[in-house]
């Protein structure tokens, strides 16, 4: 604070006075190349926070190499087309029929009983 500002308390006068006498040690000369050390130390540990993960998968599709067929694997067994029964007409008409609905009159009577109980409720209050 200054003294030319309008709103100068001067118990402020004591606390700047007295904080002025404490001991203070002088800033080192060599801040400016600690703080960007401790920068450079930051950013390489979240460069390798952020890049495991991707060294990790690389290395484990290297050492899996998925793409590359097995030669000692036995070839998969050859599935024949065709072999299924054929179905019979009613069982086709239910697995192609529209699924179950319920009728609008169920839809109507439960729409009923929850404006009744609402109705119910605002009445007690």
């Amino acid at each position: 604070m200054t003294s030319s500002n309008s709103d100068h308390d001067p118990a402020d006068d004591g606390i700047r006075d007295g904080l002025r006498r404490l001991p203070m040690s002088a800033t080192p000369g060599d801040v400016a190349s600690r703080v960007r050390g401790r920068l450079r130390r930051r950013r390489i540990l979240k460069m390798a926070i952020a890049l495991a993960p991707v060294i990790m998968l690389v290395t484990g599709l290297l050492v899996w190499r998925p793409w590359v067929a097995n030669e000692n694997a036995p070839p998969p067994p050859e599935i024949a087309l065709g072999t299924a029964k054929p179905l019979e007409p009613d069982e086709l008409m239910a697995l192609f029929a529209a699924p179950p609905v319920d009728s609008l009159a169920i839809l109507v009577r439960r729409d009923q009983v929850s404006v009744a109980a609402l109705n119910r409720l605002e009445a007690k209050e």
